[in-house]
């Protein structure tokens, strides 16, 4: 997850990890998923090799000044490639992406609801059957 304005901890990278761990601490090893908060504007020298350049690029295609040039990472070069091809700038691919997911959360929001309705409705028609069914 991007976060473009900054946030009050002021972090470049922040990971959350779904591994379920003892009261100790000691992680089971069973959920590998892990959710990677990365926030360019907090870059900086100990930021870990493995996200600088992806920081910088991200960072320079908000301000839509991105300078192919300036980045080795076959992977980025592959996505701005790819953008250029579109003809879409950095900043507007960034803010269709940003709507995709917004979309996509109110959707399933909406479905969840539906079927929290649909199941507590289930539930009190249970109910009463069996209510009526005992007398």
């Amino acid at each position: 997850m991007v976060l473009t304005s900054g946030d009050k901890h002021k972090r470049d990278v922040l990971v959350i990890d779904f591994d379920p761990k003892d009261l100790q601490g000691k992680s089971l090893n069973e959920i590998p998923h892990k959710i990677v908060y990365i926030c360019p504007k907090y870059l900086d020298k100990n930021t870990p090799d493995l996200y600088k350049e992806w920081l910088r690029v991200i960072d320079d295609s908000l301000d839509g000044n991105v300078e192919e040039k300036d980045y080795q990472l076959a992977e980025i070069q592959k996505i701005l490639t790819h953008i250029e091809e579109d003809d879409v700038s950095p900043r507007e691919k960034a803010r269709m992406i940003e709507e995709s997911y917004i979309d996509e959360m109110e959707t399933t929001a909406f479905e969840k609801a539906v079927n929290q309705r649909n199941y507590v409705t289930a539930r009190i028609r249970n109910r009463r059957y069996f209510k009526n069914y005992r007398t």
